[in-house]
């Protein structure tokens, strides 16, 4: 069968002329509307899902996620990378906090924009595989998408990989059907960004590659400047971040390679079946948007698999990338997370409405439309109703009801006791340092330990921009998790070790954002004496 590019550098507008054309689907009657007006249907739908959803997070969210606050606090750095992941994310949402002067909702607002755009891109992606009405159904299934409705109150790096994983799929796939040199180059600047956002987007020019390698039709392009300028940018964006990598002592990859392993043989089947079996949840509620124009089972049309160069990218790019991490899985015995397969099923629908035979009728789009929206609402009030009754019903209070800007006020204020001067940092767990320097009006640089509630264990922390000296040294707060089973004295045994001269505080204990009764939260604080006090500045005289 022949590709849309039958020769290199031919639009498939061109190609097209050579072949016989599609029948149209089965059941699909003259009177759709027009492309415009399911356009415009589309960013009505896609603008009125992000309002609604952000809504849900300014009512639900008494306090940021545990990765929101750790992009906050490591966005003003503007370093390359944390200990955990490249720095882009965080850098991100630093401007877009600046620019809205601080505001409590700016990670709502940045995750919101970054789930629009990969929206977009799968939509507009779709238009170039399906009819126009299917690809308003495939987009608006994926409102239903697990990280792009409930797990996008968690501003974090998959958030902005799936928004650089969408666009570089889409832009690569419109280089293949134009060969324009636009395309070719925005799918590198796409590849070399999405590195900065998240190393697990590797993943996409090395299957790129790989079809490239092994599909007749798609080798012949290596003959174009296309690939190369593609390969080329993405190679040129990612080198200062490379460099930074290997000066550091490839401290990201370090983390990014640390998993939990099996050591039984059994690993080796085991856990890629465990992070198989963790996707089910997040491509389900996608799939059922689609029954009423594929049927419940869904009849194979083996006319379409496969009969153009888009056709086999976009089944190549699914199964590609999935393929490869069940492998790593896999061979490293490694236990992969769930969410690390976020970047995974974004063109599933395109796919199933693709390959399957669709009765592509105005009333199945509409119950198709219709079935999506019901789902979102579903999603929309459990987010409200889970967070409101946990704590009632687990008898503990989550993240979400941490008394953050509470705590913020309490410890600026201790500093603030002694000092006319910002405070300048803030150490201890993660988790409660962080909560100081987001919610905090001195924004205090964070120098933590790299797990949320530890207490610098064996040295590992998550700044890559700080040491303890640069602590003694300028002065600041630390802070750490009193345990429910130790008393109000308790500080972590290796305080005075790394900070001797630390001033212990009388610790803090403040309410949760919840009526449940639940415990209060304690934290432990201690005051760190600049090395060198700063002399009060003198007054002019007349």
């Amino acid at each position: 069968m022949q590709s849309s590019v039958g020769k290199v550098g031919v639009p498939a507008a061109v190609a097209a002329e050579e072949e016989p054309q599609e029948a149209p689907s089965a059941g699909a009657p003259d009177s759709l509307p027009s492309a415009s007006a399911y356009r415009r249907q589309f960013w009505f739908f896609a603008v009125l899902n992000g309002l609604l959803w952000g809504l849900v997070f300014a009512f639900c969210l008494k306090n940021c996620r545990l990765d929101t606050i750790e992009q906050y606090f490591v966005g003003q750095e503007w370093v390359f990378g944390s200990t955990k992941h490249p720095a882009l994310t965080a850098t991100l949402l630093d401007i877009v906090s600046r620019l809205t002067f601080r505001a409590d909702f700016a990670h709502v607002l940045l995750t919101r924009l970054c789930v629009l755009v990969s929206l977009w891109a799968i939509w507009r992606a779709a238009r170039e595989l399906v009819s126009e009405g299917l690809a308003l159904l495939a987009a608006v299934a994926m409102f239903n998408y697990w990280f792009f409705q409930y797990e996008s109150i968690n501003y974090n790096n998959n958030v902005t990989l799936n928004m650089a994983w969408s666009c570089t799929f889409l832009f690569t796939l419109l280089a293949y059907k134009t060969n324009r040199m636009r395309y070719w180059l925005l799918a590198g600047v796409t590849t070399g960004a999405g590195l900065y956002f998240k190393y697990t987007m590797i993943l996409m020019p090395i299957v790129t590659v790989l079809f490239m390698l092994v599909d007749r039709d798609a080798r012949k392009l290596w003959r174009r400047p296309g690939p190369w300028v593609t390969t080329g940018t993405a190679l040129l964006i990612f080198l200062p971040l490379a460099l930074w990598v290997a000066r550091n002592d490839y401290v990201t990859l370090g983390y990014a390679t640390r998993h939990a392993t099996s050591n039984s043989w059994s690993g080796y089947l085991l856990c890629p079946l465990r992070f198989l079996v963790d996707q089910l949840p997040f491509f389900l509620p996608i799939i059922l948007p689609l029954i009423p124009v594929c049927g419940w089972l869904g009849k194979w049309d083996s006319s379409r698999v496969g009969r153009t160069l888009e056709s086999r990218f976009l089944l190549f790019m699914l199964l590609g990338p999935l393929l490869l991490q069940l492998l790593i899985s896999s061979m490293d015995r490694a236990w992969l997370r769930g969410a690390l397969g976020c970047h995974l099923w974004l063109f599933f629908t395109i796919l199933l409405l693709h390959v399957l035979k669709v009765d592509e009728s105005r009333r199945n789009l509409r119950r198709g439309l219709f079935c999506s929206f019901a789902i979102t609402l579903v999603f929309m009030m459990g987010a409200v109703a889970g967070t409101e009754a946990g704590p009632w019903l687990k008898h503990r209070a989550s993240r979400y009801h941490f008394p953050g800007k509470a705590l913020a006020i309490e410890v600026e204020k201790r500093w603030h006791a002694e000092h006319a001067d910002r405070l300048p940092w803030v150490a201890g767990s993660w988790w409660h340092a962080g909560n100081v320097s987001a919610y905090g009006e001195d924004r205090a640089r964070v120098h933590a330990d790299v797990s949320p509630n530890g207490f610098f264990d064996a040295g590992r922390t998550i700044s890559t921009w700080s040491t303890t000296s640069n602590v003694n040294r300028e002065g600041g707060m630390i802070v750490w998790l009193i345990p429910d089973d130790a008393g109000n004295d308790y500080c972590p045994p290796n305080l005075k070790e790394l900070f001797p001269k630390v001033i212990l505080q009388e610790p803090l204990e403040l309410p949760c954002q919840t009526r449940a009764p639940v415990p209060a939260v304690r934290v432990g604080i201690g005051l760190l004496e600049p090395e060198t006090l700063t002399e009060p500045a003198k007054t002019p005289g007349p």
